[in-house]
């Protein structure tokens, strides 16, 4: 249904633009309400006896424009649609995408959001990259303290051991001088006892 109001704009309501763009009344509906919502205060003229939104050719193209934008770019309905209604009072700031200054704005911040984001995240892995080198670092250090510790007991044995083979060598050593002494000994009482029974003979036939 068509409606002309005072200012001799052609309306249109909301079933006849809904099939005019291929959607179901609903779908314009959330379009709608998502518009309004998102520029904070009523968009759409209202029929004067109902109250139902009414929609004028400009409305019905800057919809057919939405529609493109949504099907063709990686962005959010929301982003989409701001891109094709833009800011209602600054209709001599669209550019040739439909969108206003509001809208690059948004955008921008949108894309500034994704960039600290990613810088965060960033931070964050290198933060924990840093982390992993410290724990390597301390893990690093305790392994050379105990080296350390290992090798200065391993010395400590070492010079102990040496020690010790001074010892049984010196042990040793009086050892055979023990034994060379004792066999020296029991030589010369063998020697002593065979000259002594010697002699005894001696006297007996002598």
């Amino acid at each position: 249904m068509k409606t002309i109001m005072q200012d001799a704009t052609e309306y249109y309501s909301a079933a006849d633009t809904a099939k005019t763009l291929g959607v179901t009344y609903q779908t314009l509906y959330n379009w709608s309400k998502a518009i309004e919502e998102l520029n904070g205060y009523q968009v759409f003229d209202r029929d004067n006896n109902t109250n139902s939104k009414m929609y004028s050719a400009e409305d019905i193209e800057k919809f057919q424009n939405f529609q493109q934008i949504n099907k063709n770019s990686n962005i959010t309905r929301n982003q989409a649609l701001q891109r094709a209604f833009g800011n209602p009072d600054k209709k001599g700031d669209l550019d040739s995408l439909g969108g206003t200054s509001k809208v690059i704005s948004e955008e921008a911040q949108v894309l500034l959001d994704g960039i600290i984001k990613e810088l965060q995240k960033s931070n964050e892995r290198a933060e924990h990259k840093d982390a992993l080198i410290e724990q390597s670092q301390q893990k690093t250090l305790a392994l050379s303290t105990n080296y350390e510790a290992i090798k200065k007991e391993r010395d400590e044995l070492l010079q102990q051991n040496k020690q010790i083979i001074e010892s049984t060598k010196e042990v040793t050593a009086a050892s055979k001088k023990v034994i060379e002494t004792n066999k020296q000994l029991l030589e010369e009482i063998n020697k002593s006892k065979a000259e002594n029974k010697k002699g005894f003979w001696s006297k007996l036939f002598g």
